[in-house]
């Protein structure tokens, strides 16, 4: 979108935090803008830079966005340290689902007979990838 800027284009955006991370970027992006002849407007802050008023709001926008976003990911840490601290862990559980661990067992099975390709046997299994079928292969001990 930047690269196709021109003079009298206006962009548009939900909220401001949906621009840039860090008010640096985001006051950055407006100076550059601004000599290019371009106007913002933020549709859930009312931010319209082609006035003064509109100017400044962007730019004390800008400060609260990033600040916002901090104490977001400041919130987030606390809760996942806090997660640990009660022994529980993030993520994923290791291992295949039972359904998977059945598709396994099959595609091994055809895998092994060597009649068909693994293009052939991710069609038939309907197995998304090669790279899953080769999972379920390394599961089944037969890579």
């Amino acid at each position: 979108m930047l690269s196709e800027l021109r003079k009298g284009d206006v962009i548009v955006v939900w909220r401001i935090d949906r621009l840039g991370r860090t008010t640096y970027e985001l006051i950055k992006l407006m100076v550059e803008w601004k000599e290019m002849g371009v106007d913002f407007r933020s549709i859930s802050e009312g931010i319209d830079t082609s006035t003064k008023m509109g100017r400044l709001w962007y730019m004390l926008s800008s400060v609260f966005a990033e600040n916002e976003r901090e104490i977001l990911m400041e919130r987030t840490l606390a809760g996942m340290e806090a997660a640990r601290a009660r022994g529980r862990v993030g993520g994923r559980p290791k291992g295949l689902t039972k359904k998977s661990k059945e598709l396994a067992g099959l595609a091994a099975t055809l895998y092994q007979s060597k009649k068909y390709t693994t293009m052939q046997i991710c069609e038939q299994l309907k197995i998304g990838s090669k790279a899953t079928l080769y999972n379920y292969l390394r599961h089944e001990g037969r890579d």
